[in-house]
């Protein structure tokens, strides 16, 4: 199976026919979706699965640039993702397990959002030229909004709603810091 997924087999229609068929059997399970953009950071595909799941056509997301899609959550940065999502397309850098938030057409204050994991890689052709990215992605809503309400249990009082002792203490020593310079 491995030499026919990587084309070593000497069947070359059957291969790619493997492999679509190994591709659809892997968006139908829901394990994950198969992305693609140009070398301009736009859209080009994005598996049926994950624009159904978005509830949205095919039309208002393919040619998008990605960056217009989707984003990190700059108020938890805790998962060590530091550089917007624009930065890491342009600088063409490759993309792991970055959790983005979909924002096409929805502000960052709705209160049902929607997560996903990314991870792409950039693509180059045989000259070496950058043609665009290739990844996957999952669905991560759940475990990152009870990652969000965690950390929010962690750092205030639950029955007051205000800060506690460690989110004081670090409020704190930033204001000193801040002062010190």
């Amino acid at each position: 199976l491995f030499s026919s997924l990587s084309g070593k087999s000497s069947g070359h229609s059957a291969d790619a026919s493997l492999r679509m068929r190994v591709l659809d059997e892997f968006d139908h399970a829901g394990i994950g979706w198969i992305w693609a953009t140009d070398g301009q950071g736009k859209l080009i595909y994005l598996a049926d699965r994950a624009i159904e799941r978005l509830g949205l056509e095919a039309d208002s997301l393919i040619g998008q640039p990605i960056e217009d899609i989707f984003e990190i959550d700059e108020n938890n940065q805790s998962d060590g993702s530091s550089r917007p999502l624009k930065f890491q397309i342009k600088a063409k850098n490759k993309i792991r397990d970055q959790v983005v938030r979909f924002k096409l057409g929805k502000a960052a204050g709705d209160i049902r959002q929607t997560w996903w994991s990314l991870s792409g890689h950039p693509v180059r052709d045989e000259k070496g030229e950058f043609i665009g990215y290739r990844g996957n992605a999952s669905d991560v809503t759940i475990e990152y909004e009870r990652k969000l309400v965690d950390s929010k249990l962690a750092e205030f009082d639950s029955l007051t709603g205000l800060a506690n002792r460690h989110q004081m203490d670090r409020k704190i020593e930033s204001t000193l810091a801040g002062f010190k310079a």
